[in-house]
């Protein structure tokens, strides 16, 4: 998904790569303006229904692709971004910044939620084909856990990247 977000740049048309350096513009008058709160705000509620997304298609027999489309498509557009945020600041650093820390730990959370969201809808595959009632009290008690688990993460996550993130890459815009 990274590789495909940032070789994505290089086939869209020139219009649209205007609106998406306009995008990442605003992002950088956000950092000018002390609007963290903004960034906050909108970073936490992106993971949230990225994470809750993938939780709920994990309750389904579709769940199995559709979760898997939801993690390529997160990792598409962190490498959009990265790249988006070099192009606008004309600093490979800034956008390093922007992924290791967060990015790489929210790859993590996200391939986390995912094999637990493709493990239940594998189950429920199998039960259906198999035609075999299955249980899965223990196993949503555990899937409920781990997603408020990762909801307090994302919390901290986003506070990292609407607050502090922003006060490093300052520097080099």
């Amino acid at each position: 998904g990274l590789a495909a977000g940032i070789f994505f740049y290089f086939f869209i048309s020139y219009n649209d790569k205007l609106k998406c350096i306009n995008f990442i513009n605003k992002y950088i008058d956000n950092i000018k303006n002390s609007k963290y709160f903004i960034l906050f705000i909108k970073s936490f509620i992106f993971n949230i229904i990225l994470l809750s997304l993938i939780f709920i298609s994990g309750l389904s027999i579709t769940g199995f692709f559709t979760g898997t489309l939801i993690f390529f498509g997160k990792n598409f557009i962190t490498g959009l971004y990265m790249l988006l945020l070099t192009k606008a600041t004309n600093y490979y650093s800034a956008s390093t910044l922007y992924f290791l820390p967060t990015g790489l730990i929210y790859t993590i959370i996200y391939s986390i939620m995912l094999l637990f969201s493709l493990s239940i809808s594998g189950n429920l595959i199998l039960s259906l084909f198999k035609g075999k009632n299955i249980s899965f009290r223990n196993v949503n008690k555990k899937y409920l856990l781990l997603y408020i688990i990762l909801i307090g993460i994302s919390l901290i996550l986003s506070l990292y990247e609407g607050i502090i993130l922003p006060k490093i890459l300052l520097n080099f815009i």
